[in-house]
């Protein structure tokens, strides 16, 4: 696999999500989003971890909500109803094993 810059964003409209690596079973993803909510979902068969590299995101579930900033984390639990909600440009890695 090649070296990976967070900062080499190329042209996108709302959303984009490469995978960078596989750390044993899971994928790491660079995941850019520009002032969106994604639609409500869940996953079966995998936690997804979120932490981000810069700017803010809400992430929004049956139980409440959680609100990051730079360089802070955390783990939605598989079969979690979940959607994450931005304001502006923010870089996040996700962690799952989808």
């Amino acid at each position: 696999m090649s070296n990976f810059s967070f900062y080499d964003v190329r042209n996108f409209d709302t959303w984009l999500s490469e995978p960078i690596g596989k750390v044993n079973q899971s994928t790491v993803r660079s995941r850019h989003m520009q002032a969106m909510t994604t639609n409500w979902h869940h996953h079966d068969d995998s936690d997804e971890m979120f932490i981000v590299v810069s700017g803010r995101i809400c992430i929004e579930t049956n139980q409440g909500k959680v609100h990051l900033k730079e360089g802070e984390s955390h783990v939605v639990n598989k079969g979690t109803l979940h959607r994450v909600i931005t304001d502006g440009f923010v870089n996040i890695i996700v962690i799952d094993n989808l």
